[in-house]
């Protein structure tokens, strides 16, 4: 399965900068193939999900805040 997460290490005040690898390791235990990307500006997670989705990603994970995810959810449906 194509999985890409798009991640916001300043969302929440870094929360997700701090739980990051405890994600990843479980993921790659679990036998996981997917790619990393990190936002650096605000509206790069629109990007990030529309170029996943138009390359075929079956799973986009969102790994941030709100803002995070309703950016993801606006590139998903930009998407071709």
């Amino acid at each position: 399965m194509k999985t890409e997460l798009i991640v916001n290490l300043t969302a929440g005040g870094g929360k997700p900068h701090k739980h990051l690898n405890t994600v990843l390791k479980h993921l790659k235990e679990n036998g996981l193939n997917f790619k990393v990307c990190t936002t650096s500006y605000q509206g790069e997670a629109v990007e990030l999900a529309q170029k996943a989705a138009d390359s075929g990603a079956e799973l986009i994970v969102s790994v941030g805040g709100d803002g995070t995810v309703n950016e993801i959810v606006n590139g998903i449906m930009k998407s071709k």
